[in-house]
C-alpha cells in the first residue's frame, strides 16, 4: 500500500522501469503512477484510487500499462503529456509475463 504520500506513489524516470502488482495507490496528491522521459510502469491487479491529479500520468515517450485491478475517484484517471500514453487493459500488452 502507498497512501496519502505528498508526491507519486510510484515514479520512474529516465530509461528506467517499474511493476506494481496487486497493490493499493490511494489518496496520493501528485498523480499514484508518473513516467517521463522513456520510463515505463506496468501494473497489475493494482487499485489506483482518490489521487491528484491523475491516477496515471505519462510524459515525454513514457508508457504506463494498467492490467487488471480498478482505477477509481481520482481527479482524472488517466493524463498523457507530450507522446506519453497510458494504457488500460490492452489485450495483447497485457499478456502474462
Amino acid at each position: 500500500e502507498i497512501i496519502a504520500s505528498e508526491s507519486a506513489a510510484v515514479a520512474a524516470y529516465g530509461a528506467s522501469s517499474a511493476r506494481v502488482e496487486n497493490s493499493l495507490i490511494k489518496g496520493n496528491q501528485d498523480d499514484g503512477l508518473y513516467t517521463e522521459d522513456t520510463a515505463r510502469i506496468i501494473s497489475r491487479e493494482t487499485t489506483l484510487q482518490d489521487n491528484s491529479p491523475f491516477g496515471a500520468r505519462a510524459s515525454g515517450e513514457s508508457v504506463i500499462l494498467i492490467c487488471g485491478g480498478e482505477v477509481s475517484g481520482n481527479a482524472e484517471d488517466y493524463g498523457e503529456e507530450d507522446a506519453g500514453r497510458v494504457y488500460r487493459n490492452e489485450v495483447d500488452m497485457c499478456l502474462p509475463g
